[in-house]
């Protein structure tokens, strides 16, 4: 039996994470403001969504573009670190990061750098900051983290795409009239 790492939320929807399986939905995760990762249900984490900030946001559109284009996507942890904050007596981490939407030949590119501040557990805190030091981060932190990420910035980037007339970064579905048989 294959091994898949198992996401649930607070009100208990679950859904694998298989690169095969798309996931019903993130919603259940971010709505209760806590973010649970269980790997083959031996190891659980939990760490509060405290916040989630933009503090910048870039769009470059070039006026033509020849040949095919491609879209890459791009995450990048910049930093993680301890923050003291007034809502706790816990530290909470602060991971500063970036997310990319590059088109090819240098159409365009979105940027978007922020932050998302989260409230582990004691122990969590410290593996977290020691895995960091290597810049490392587990699969229990990295994955369901990458995936609020991408599911903040890309609802922006759509909007964004948009209104400068961009090719979208993930094809929207569509309907298609039903063939007679």
């Amino acid at each position: 039996m294959p091994s898949h790492t198992k996401v649930c939320g607070l009100n208990g929807t679950c859904f694998l994470d298989d690169p095969k399986l798309k996931p019903v939905s993130y919603d259940s995760i971010l709505k209760n403001g806590v973010l649970i990762y269980g790997h083959n249900h031996k190891k659980v984490i939990k760490m509060q969504l405290i916040g989630f900030n933009l503090g910048k946001i870039l769009v470059e559109r070039k006026e033509q573009t020849q040949g095919k284009l491609e879209i890459s996507q791009n995450i990048d942890i910049k930093d993680i670190s301890k923050e003291k904050i007034s809502i706790s007596k816990d530290d909470a981490l602060k991971v500063q990061f970036s997310f990319t939407i590059n088109y090819s030949n240098d159409f365009a590119k979105l940027e978007f750098e922020g932050h998302v501040l989260l409230l582990p557990q004691e122990s969590e805190l410290k593996s977290i900051l020691k895995s960091w030091k290597d810049k490392k981060i587990q699969d229990e932190v990295r994955i369901p983290l990458f995936n609020f990420i991408m599911s903040k910035c890309n609802v922006k980037a759509l909007t964004l795409e948009d209104e400068m007339a961009l090719p979208l970064h993930i094809p929207m579905p569509r309907l298609n009239p039903n063939e007679k048989q």
